[in-house]
């Protein structure tokens, strides 16, 4: 499909209005029966973006009316965001400890944003890994529930394995800071991912930033946790039983830190029972994100 803009004619990408509709809390299904009818629509010539939207609109009001409401916001978001430079682009944090299931939700996110800015931390510390070597730096150089048998930092009252794993986010959260500046900056919608940003430490960086602590819950996350070398694949993860018990305990202290940490500054905790209805959650802080910024005008 193409459409008309500034008297131009380009291809349009049919996931941003996938994406809108899936936001909007459109299900799948019908998402793809609304996308099949616009494509269907025949025109001589390409459609300006406004009538694309308005023909999504149409079939929104007679297929899911329900969803029409959260449509029509992400619709004026996006306007706003064209008139006016200074509102800020949505930038979708997702925070937790290891095999809480933040990466796997991401997914999902990343096509409902139509994110062209998607970033995790463990690819910021395998990038650091360039810049410090490990003789300096060999927290670096583990995993953030084996950090504290090499660095440790923070308060004393905290467990050596959380002030391990702050050792490895003194080194990646600034790093963090910085692309969110970025992007923000640049405009584009984003999705961040990773166990290495503690929750609130992005605030005042953009209106557009949403956090979330992904929990699963303690039962869950260990299950999740003793199965991603079988599930996930992950060929840098013990196959051992007895060993990723330990290691569990050690990550479940970092995601109880993660969501305490969470309640103190008034991030939102993401309770994770299927993926299905985490989704869901997600894409109702965001339309409420976007409600919120056209109400305050980007402050």
């Amino acid at each position: 499909m193409r459409v008309a803009i500034q008297g131009e004619s380009i291809p349009y990408p049919i996931a941003v209005l996938r994406g809108k509709l899936r936001l909007s809390g459109v299900p799948y299904l019908e998402t793809e029966e609304i996308i099949s009818e616009v494509l269907a629509t025949s025109s001589k010539r390409p459609p300006t973006e406004q009538t694309v939207t308005k023909l999504v609109r149409d079939r929104v009001k007679s297929h899911h009316s329900a969803a029409l409401p959260r449509f029509d916001i992400l619709i004026k978001y996006d306007l706003s965001r064209s008139a006016d430079r200074a509102l800020p682009p949505v930038v979708l944090v997702l925070e937790g400890a290891s095999a809480t299931g933040k990466s796997m939700l991401s997914l999902p996110m990343i096509l409902n944003l139509a994110a062209t800015r998607v970033i995790g931390t463990d690819t910021i510390r395998q990038v650091l890994r360039a810049v410090y070597s490990e003789r300096d730096h060999p927290e670096l150089y583990c995993h953030t529930y084996q950090a504290y048998e090499y660095r440790q930092v923070g308060p004393k009252e905290l467990s050596p394995i959380v002030r391990g794993y702050l050792a490895q986010c003194e080194l990646i959260e600034p790093v963090v800071r910085d692309l969110v500046e970025r992007i923000a900056q640049e405009g584009a919608d984003a999705v961040i991912e990773g166990v290495h940003i503690r929750p609130g430490t992005l605030k005042g960086l953009s209106a557009g930033v949403i956090e979330a602590v992904v929990e699963p819950g303690e039962d869950s996350h260990r299950a999740m946790f003793m199965t991603k070398h079988a599930a996930a694949k992950l060929r840098t993860v013990s196959g051992d039983h007895a060993t990723r018990e330990r290691e569990f305990q050690a990550t479940r202290l970092i995601q109880e830190y993660l969501v305490d940490m969470a309640r103190r500054a008034g991030v939102h905790i993401l309770q994770l029972s299927d993926y299905d209805q985490a989704e869901k959650d997600m894409c109702n802080l965001v339309v409420e994100s976007a409600k919120r910024i056209i109400e305050m005008g980007g402050k």
